[in-house]
Parts: C-alpha cells; structure tokens; sequence
C-alpha cells in the first residue's frame, strides 16, 4: 500500500488517509479503516473513477451541511454552531484535497473553463483558462493587462482590458474547489458583482444554492412556488415557517402545503437575497444567495 496523501482532520489527533492499493485500486479513510479486519468500507474504495465519485459526493453533503451551519450560526452566534462548521470546513479541505490528488493534473481534470480571445502585440490569440502558469507567461511576457475581444464561458468580463494572470488563477482555485461547471455557471450568472468580486464569495463559500431541475413538465406546482419551497426545505430560512418545518422534522407535510400562500413566501426569499435563475446552456432552473 503506497500512502499518496494524509491530512490531519484539525481536531483531536485523528487523520485520513488517501492510499493507492495496488492494481488500479484506492481507498480512503482513518487509520481505524485500514487496520479493520473487514477492510475499508465499500464506499471507501475501488477505481480512481469510484473513488473520485465517493469523495466528490461526501462533499456536496459537506457543503450541503455547511450552509445549513452558516445560516443557524448567523441566527445566533453560538459557538457549537462555529464549531461546527470549522468541523465541516476542515474535512470539505481533506475531501476535495483528496480528489485533486487522485486526479493529478489539476489542470486537465478541471471542470470549468473560460476561452478567451485576446489581442497581444497587434495579434489575435485564443486561450482557455485555466492554464498552466508557465505557458501563460511565456505568452504574456511582462504584460498584465490585456485586451479581450471575445469570451465564452461563466466569468462576466466588464471591462475590455483585463488581468489574466487573475482570471487563471481564479479559475484554478474554483476548480479546486470540486464546483460543477453547472454550479459555476449559474453563480456568476445570478452575481451583480464584477467577475473578481463573484469569484472571491464563491472561494470564501459565501452563497447558498440549490438545482430545482429542468423537467417542468412533471412539476406539480409553479417554478417561483417550488423554489420557494425548496429554499424553506433546505435553509428554514424564512422566519414565518421556520417553526413549522421544526415541528415536522425538517418537512411540511403534504397535506398543509396547499395551505401555505407560496408567492407571498417567494417575495420573502427575493427580499432576503434569492435569486431563480435559469442555467442558459442546460435549461436547468436554479435558487441561489450569494
């Protein structure tokens, strides 16, 4: 077994483990995990691929978890609250660390890309970021600020001349961050912010979203009252029926939300920051705060 990474999980004196198990099987997992008689957990190992997989879905709960956390904390304050979201915190880091490692060239594994048409010296070039750094600045030479004629992808460019070292490097990190391209999208297309600014909340997991999907067809209510609820399901995060979802465990149950006026509960949302958005590549509706 080769140890191909080991991060100390902040807490206690535990740690996970990242281990390559020989042909073309990996796993993870804590110290305890590896030295059981009945071997890692199913969910724990098997090909790159799975394990990629594994990780990248424990942290989508993480992050799920997290805001939840951030939304309680900012209600009270309390340190259990902050606790726990250093917990959360720590081991999203040790999940997506974990996938990068896996996946070995950053670069090539990412997931959201920016092609940009820039003109450098009287010449047109066409690049794709993020990209490796070395290359950049083979290209760039000394200069920092470039004129961009045309762009496609997520980040909103405001003005024609623009810092691409900063735009690669943003891209970078949000990859690292195990974001869908989707996720990315839809962020920078519900920002009012600059492309810099956007990108600086989503690296600081300021925002809060959630995929309604794109299938309206099959929906029994309307798109605003679905995300309406879908916000209150997931956040609690209006204060009207917050009492309501405790009560029942977290849901309302079917039988009472034909009662609840749910465009009033929308306005609620809007006034505290939500947005609807619709992914314009995918179709796919989305609720976001950020």
């Amino acid at each position: 077994m080769k140890i191909l990474k080991e991060m100390e999980t902040g807490y206690g004196t535990g740690k996970w483990i990242l281990a390559d198990m020989g042909d073309e099987f990996y796993g993870y997992g804590t110290p305890t995990d590896f030295k059981s008689i009945y071997g890692l957990p199913v969910n724990q190992c098997g090909s790159r691929a799975e394990v990629i997989e594994s990780l990248s879905s424990r942290a989508s709960c993480c992050k799920k978890a997290l805001s939840k956390y951030q939304m309680e904390f900012k209600k009270s304050f309390s340190e259990g609250w902050k606790q726990l979201m250093l917990i959360e915190e720590k081991e999203l880091e040790i999940l997506l660390t974990f996938v990068r490692t896996l996946r070995g060239n950053e670069t090539e594994a990412a997931s959201v890309r920016e092609s940009l048409t820039i003109k450098l010296n009287g010449r047109m070039y066409k690049i794709c970021v993020p990209t490796d750094e070395s290359q950049l600045n083979k290209l760039l030479g000394d200069q920092r600020s470039v004129f961009v004629a045309d762009w496609e992808g997520p980040y909103p460019i405001l003005d024609n001349y623009v810092d691409i070292r900063k735009i690669n490097q943003d891209f970078r990190e949000i990859n690292a961050q195990g974001l869908e391209e989707g996720e990315v999208r839809t962020l920078f297309q519900a920002s009012d912010l600059s492309g810099e600014e956007t990108a600086e909340k989503i690296l600081k997991g300021e925002y809060f979203l959630l995929e309604l999907g794109a299938d309206t067809d099959s929906w029994t209510m309307g798109l605003k009252q679905k995300a309406a609820l879908a916000i209150c399901s997931s956040y609690q995060a209006i204060p009207a029926l917050a009492e309501a979802f405790e009560a029942n465990g977290g849901e309302i149950p079917d039988e009472l939300i034909g009662y609840i006026d749910w465009d009033r509960v929308w306005r609620e949302c809007v006034l505290a920051g939500w947005k609807l958005v619709r992914d314009n590549r995918t179709g796919t509706y989305w609720v976001c705060n950020l």
